[in-house]
Formats: structure tokens, C-alpha cells, sequence
């Protein structure tokens, strides 16, 4: 995935990452888009360094990825949010990234914030709750269950 996104912006940049070993207990297609989404977004707008880490606790997946671009102030937090809800439109993009990200967040009744990185970007941190049944994916719930 992240040689994927790395190709797909067609410049040199560093993405620092650690994950566990194995699979997570969450459903694979939903994280690639939501991992790919938000390292599509990173590398974007990054000026050289993505950093992703990403932790299985007991109860919980946390991840947390961030860049070393401009970021985004936190009052158009909730715009860039919104699906087609660009803040540059001098930028390649449809403005769906960060939207579909947030859907996923809800369908798994997860917690997303957004705030300005160490790095001087954007930092997304995403906590998503594991199913009780250890190994069994959480299935999203209602309309958004595929």
C-alpha cells in the first residue's frame, strides 16, 4: 500500500512506519481504504516525511499518521471532513479522502481526531473498538454493512 501511494505521487518521500506482524481483527478491505485514503492524503500534502503507526491494544486498533506539510486549522476540521469538501482547489483531488475515512470511523463506531503534528502537518489519530470475540472482525452495522 504504501509503495502504491508512493508511486502514485511521482516524487521522493520518506514514510516512516510500524505495524504489527499478522492481521488485525478488523475487516481488510475497509482498512486498506481507510489506511490508503489517509496515506494518500499524507503524502499529498507532505513536503518529505509521512510517519504511520499503527497498534493492536486489547480492546482497540489505534492508528495515527501524520505529515510534515501545511496541516489544517483546526475550525476547517469539520470542512475537510464532508465529503467533496476541498480546501485547495489547486490540488489534485476529489475531496472524498478524508470523507470515506470518516464514514469507515462511524461504521466501526470508532473515534477520529484531527490537530496539528509534531511534524508541523496534519495528524489524524483513529481508535477503532475490536469485536469482543477475539480474532472475529467487527462487522459495521446497518446501511453501512457491505
Amino acid at each position: 500500500l504504501i509503495d502504491s501511494v508512493q508511486r502514485a505521487r511521482g516524487r521522493e518521500l520518506h514514510v516512516d512506519w510500524q505495524a504489527p506482524a499478522g492481521t488485525l481483527a478488523l475487516e481488510r478491505d475497509d482498512m486498506l481504504e481507510l489506511v490508503g485514503n489517509l496515506l494518500d492524503n499524507a503524502c499529498k500534502w507532505a513536503q518529505g516525511l509521512v510517519r504511520l503507526r499503527i497498534e493492536e491494544q486489547p480492546r482497540q486498533v489505534s492508528m495515527r499518521i501524520e505529515d510534515d506539510g501545511p496541516g489544517i486549522d483546526a475550525a476547517r476540521h469539520a470542512r475537510a471532513l464532508a465529503r467533496g469538501g476541498r480546501l485547495d482547489e489547486q490540488v489534485e483531488g476529489h475531496g472524498l479522502g478524508l470523507g470515506i475515512v470518516g464514514d469507515i470511523v462511524a461504521a466501526y463506531h470508532g473515534e477520529m481526531e484531527m490537530q496539528r503534528s509534531p511534524l508541523g502537518g496534519l495528524l489524524v489519530q483513529i481508535r477503532l473498538p475490536l469485536q469482543e470475540a477475539a480474532g472475529s472482525p467487527m462487522e459495521p452495522t446497518g446501511s453501512e454493512q457491505r
